[in-house]
């Protein structure tokens, strides 16, 4: 099923069946169906860490957010920009680079081969503290992962891709 052909009511629905302007009107509902995100989450002894880029077509979003597991302090950095401009998502799961630029928040996740991430992160938590790091995630040949497609009752379908386990390196300071 292609998500991005489906029909669904918008402020441009009258132009679809004209010759040019339906092409319009075809270009601003792809853009506007497709819901795409890349969320990952860091945990170690002391930190929970959980960053995404996400694009709704309308709006772009990045965040990030680390808790203090000891203390319970949360830090956090939400940033959402119109049209989704700064973010840039791969069109698949299992390889691509996924990017979110904002002046007060950088995230590059490169998805090398389906098994290894190379994650940068920078910019400043919502109280004005810095931070950056870079880690590197791998999963080893027999971890699993998993992936699912669902019919949902409206005829359109629902797809998730969730990898699990794998080994992080790096610092996030």
């Amino acid at each position: 099923a292609n998500v991005e052909d489906a029909g669904f009511p918008h402020a441009l629905s009258a132009l679809a069946g004209l010759p040019l302007l339906g092409r319009v009107e075809a270009l601003y509902r792809r853009k506007l169906r497709l819901k795409t995100w890349q969320y990952m989450t860091l945990v170690s002894d002391r930190w929970f860490v959980a960053f995404a880029v996400a694009s709704a077509g309308f709006a772009g979003n990045g965040f990030l957010y680390a808790i203090d597991r000891q203390s319970g302090e949360v830090r956090r950095r939400f940033v959402m920009v119109p049209l989704a401009i700064g973010s840039d998502l791969s069109p698949t799961s299992a390889a691509g680079r996924h990017r979110f630029r904002s002046r007060p928040l950088t995230i590059d996740i490169d998805n090398r081969d389906g098994r290894s991430f190379a994650v940068r992160l920078a910019g400043r938590f919502a109280g004005g503290e810095r931070f950056a790091g870079e880690v590197e995630l791998v999963s080893q040949p027999s971890d699993q992962h998993f992936g699912l497609c669902v019919p949902l009752p409206t005829g359109r379908w629902n797809y998730t891709h969730k990898f699990g386990a794998f080994r992080a390196r790096g610092r996030i300071d």
